[in-house]
């Protein structure tokens, strides 16, 4: 969990760049156009790679059995008839988790189809907004926080600028 403004995709594509060896390729999901062309830039910057895209009209190439190591998707797009064709990734990352809640039927399937693949796969959520006004719990799908700094540590530490209202 970091608030907004200290880099989230920053720190999951550098996690996954310096992981690579180690859990091989990897999935970033995202629920918006934005999040997902985002993620694959950076991790174009980070690695020299260029990500599959799996949304709306783009497809990857999963299809013509070229495996991506990087595919960014959007989380609308691997839908029942597009899921299928993914699989052999070690890294699973949900930006935005707050949307992967235990009651969201789409992460749950994306989950669960990866892991039948990979029982190990390793999954990170990442999100500025953890507590969720339904009350989902979300430790149901992360299992635990492995760091948080929200904005008033962000603030005191020297990350953000304080905010400030203009009147």
């Amino acid at each position: 969990q970091l608030a907004t403004g200290l880099g989230k995709t920053e720190v999951f594509c550098e996690l996954a760049r310096r992981n690579i060896a180690k859990w091989g390729r990897v999935m970033i999901v995202a629920h918006t156009t934005e999040l997902v062309s985002q993620a694959a830039k950076k991790l174009q910057d980070r690695t020299g790679l260029l990500p599959a895209i799996e949304q709306g009209a783009n497809f990857s190439t999963e299809a013509e059995g070229f495996q991506s190591t990087f595919v960014c998707a959007s989380r609308q797009s691997l839908h029942e008839a597009r899921l299928p064709r993914f699989g052999g990734f070690g890294l699973l990352i949900i930006d935005e988790a707050h949307h992967a809640s235990n009651e969201n039927q789409s992460y749950k399937r994306i989950i669960e189809h990866l892991k039948k693949d990979n029982p190990d796969l390793k999954i990170l959520g990442v999100t500025a907004t953890p507590k969720r006004t339904d009350k989902s719990a979300l430790g149901r799908v992360f299992g635990v926080c492995s760091y948080e700094m929200g904005i008033d540590k962000a603030v005191n530490d020297g990350w953000l600028v304080p905010p400030s209202v203009n009147v």
